[in-house]
């Protein structure tokens, strides 16, 4: 007996402390319980887990990913052709039924970073590395750091639900790559938080795992007391007046009173019951309910609810519940709050995506293999001095056309030229950088267009547009 519980417990435990599960058992080696939910799987059926991905999501994609590059001091888009057609890999994966799109690329990689610290995915080559060579994106499934020390480090990834192949680094090609079963060259595109100290990989939410649980726990209480027509525990004792007891009952009898427990049992224990009277077919039967628990506060349960998702809200970069769930939408206060929100998960994005996709690009273009490409193969528009410059670019999102972004920055130049430290001339200027829609702004009296705005009556009045 003990011996299989220990294989159980073993079973249970991986490299991710967040998949583990506490079991209970007593001398006899025999299980007394265990949690319904891996710390993992309580993430994943968190709903204000929920919200803070769709959130996070939604803004990183409202955002255009870009390629910028350092030209003569100056950080600016670049319009390198290598650079161009990495970008298009990315937004053209060519991989059906998933991913079609860059959108749903970045969506898997927060996701399951967000869960599991890790995450993901695989540029397929037709045979060898190369800048004509790309085929298709794929994303990994499953990841598994099988070994790593200062000489060997290997990855096993799948994209189903069975481990396929093992990424060994390749000093030639500077990334982690595999064959498929077709001589294709894979390579490997990681996002990864690795826990030094505790030797495992660890989600984003590890932090307030604890009030996850807790929430989720108040969420199942919530559903359980209203099924169970808000009814306390209780003990039901069903006795009969002219028997002694369940020895002395027929089986027609016993068989009566089975059916009338469970007609019971339907009359009692479901949402639809409230308010209902129980009628008892049989007058010589005795009920007696006696509860087993104080009645619950419903008060209670809501504020600890929300006292949880303030906690896990907050733990997230320019998170709050305001800013979530869009709570006083139209305050001022909220307003400020959605922006902290959408800078935090601007910064989330870049720490989670943009460093490793930088690392990976250059890693990609600066090998010999692309080298020897450019060089010996007749590219279109491509040679070695494409690639030279590899080492200077870097990739952003590129913030300008999301409108929360914009208002905000309208908002400051309007500040800015009211303190006096730009001129009306410059604040135009500026604003027609925002957005088209500004481009009419000018600094005349006379109504230009639709768009024109009178800074001298905005500032006389202290208004905001």
């Amino acid at each position: 007996m003990l011996n299989n519980i220990l294989n159980l417990i073993r079973k249970s435990h991986t490299s991710n402390n967040l998949l583990q599960r506490n079991i209970v058992v007593n001398t006899n080696g025999e299980i007394l319980s265990k949690n319904k939910l891996t710390d993992l799987e309580h993430i994943r059926v968190n709903a204000t887990v929920a919200t803070i991905l769709k959130k996070q999501i939604s803004i990183i994609n409202q955002c255009s990913l870009v390629i910028k590059e350092k030209i003569e001091g100056l950080d600016v888009k670049s319009n390198n052709i290598v650079a161009n057609k990495f970008l298009n890999w990315l937004n053209n994966p060519n991989c059906r039924p998933y991913p079609t799109n860059q959108a749903q690329i970045i969506e898997n990689i927060i996701k399951q970073y967000t869960y599991y610290g890790n995450s993901a995915i695989v540029f397929v080559f037709d045979k060898e590395i190369g800048i004509n060579n790309f085929k298709h994106i794929k994303i990994v499934k499953n990841l598994k750091l099988i070994s790593y020390n200062e000489n060997k480090v290997e990855y096993e990834a799948s994209f189903n639900n069975h481990y396929n192949y093992t990424f060994k680094y390749d000093g030639v090609r500077q990334n982690y790559v595999a064959n498929d079963e077709n001589n294709n060259k894979m390579v490997l595109c990681l996002f990864e938080n690795f826990d030094f100290e505790n030797n495992c990989y660890a989600g984003s939410f590890e932090g307030v795992i604890e009030y996850i649980k807790l929430q989720n726990s108040l969420s199942e209480f919530a559903r359980s007391f209203h099924s169970n027509s808000c009814m306390p525990s209780s003990i039901i004792t069903i006795t009969t007046l002219d028997k002694k007891g369940a020895l002395d009952l027929t089986a027609h009898e016993k068989e009566n009173f089975e059916s009338l427990i469970s007609n019971l049992r339907e009359q009692m224990i479901n949402a639809s019951a409230n308010g209902k009277a129980i009628i008892v077919n049989k007058p010589n039967m005795n009920i007696e309910i006696k509860p087993i628990q104080l009645p619950t506060n419903a008060t209670d349960n809501i504020s600890f609810h929300d006292l949880c998702s303030q906690k896990i809200y907050a733990f997230n970069d320019g998170g709050n519940r305001s800013a979530f769930e869009g709570l006083n939408e139209y305050s001022n206060n909220a307003e400020i709050k959605l922006v902290d929100l959408y800078h935090g998960t601007i910064r989330v994005a870049n720490n989670i995506i943009l460093n490793s996709l930088d690392k990976f690009f250059r890693d990609l273009f600066k090998n010999r293999i692309i080298f020897q490409e450019a060089s010996n193969v007749k590219i279109p528009n491509i040679n070695t001095k494409d690639l030279l410059n590899i080492e200077n670019m870097y990739f952003q999102f590129d913030i300008s056309n999301v409108k929360v972004f914009q208002k905000d920055t309208l908002l400051e130049i309007i500040q800015l030229w009211k303190d006096n430290l730009i001129t009306l001339e410059q604040a135009n200027e500026f604003l027609k950088q925002i957005n088209d829609k500004y481009s009419g702004i000018t600094v005349d009296k006379g109504l230009k267009n639709k768009y024109y705005f009178d800074f001298e009556k905005q500032k006389q009045n202290n208004s905001i547009i």
